[in-house]
């Protein structure tokens, strides 16, 4: 274990590139070393700064190709918004998702063409998918609130949280984005201190949230999907 940022900052939000090497690393506004930037997994190396406002919010995601790197800027105007910055063209800050409602957590298919995230736009949180990079259609997968989506490994499932409840949507069609209803897995989401993306294998790392100050080891549970089909 070894100390990877050195950033003098209340909070501080990160992404691994997807071969683990870098991270993006971002920090909340009104410190000295407000802002975001690109650097080495290991600590070593310069940090590559990014181009981001006095009102940054948070790192995301990264996409899946390495190409973007996703995050929550707050407006004043727009209140929460999705942005990106391509890492192969001028790295500006970009906005992706901006309305008067709020929009976070964006993810990246794997086949890069689609961008689930959150939204109040109705009143309460829902998870949404929308074309990426361009408009090109809207859809509501959540019924009844949700948030935090994550896809599967080869994009067929998109996973969100609602309460306590880990729910999956079957997408049917990867090219015209077609999808079922959501159905709810046998897993309380309380019960974990966090719930990792979906990794190739249908893996789903899963810390076990430990109550008071027990001395149990924490539980990480893999290949969970294999254990459904028995």
């Amino acid at each position: 274990m070894s100390r990877s940022t050195f950033a003098d900052a209340a909070s501080i939000t990160f992404a691994f590139s997807p071969d683990s090497k870098r991270i993006a690393v971002g920090t909340i506004a009104g410190t000295a070393s407000a802002g975001a930037w690109i650097q080495p997994a290991n600590g070593s190396g310069t940090p590559e700064r990014l181009d981001t406002p006095k009102t940054f919010g948070s790192v995301g995601s990264w996409s899946p190709d390495g190409r973007y790197v996703f995050f929550m800027v707050q407006n004043n105007a727009t209140r929460q918004d999705v942005y990106s910055i391509d890492l192969n063209g001028d790295k500006k800050l970009t906005p992706v998702i901006q309305s008067p409602a709020n929009e976070a957590g964006a993810v990246l298919s794997p086949n890069g063409k689609w961008l689930a995230y959150r939204s109040d736009e109705s009143g309460r949180y829902e998870v949404y998918v929308t074309a990426f990079p361009g408009p090109a259609g809207k859809w509501q997968v959540s019924n009844g609130g949700g948030g935090f989506p994550s896809w599967s490994a080869d994009g067929k499932q998109l996973y969100y949280v609602i309460g306590d409840k880990l729910m999956l949507v079957a997408i049917q069609n990867l090219e015209t984005f077609e999808f079922g209803a959501p159905t709810a897995l046998p897993i309380h989401v309380n019960e974990f201190a966090s719930l990792g993306p979906v990794a190739p294998g249908e893996r789903f790392p899963a810390l076990k949230a430990l109550s008071g100050r027990q001395s149990h080891p924490q539980e990480v549970i893999l290949n969970w999907t294999g254990t459904l089909k028995q």
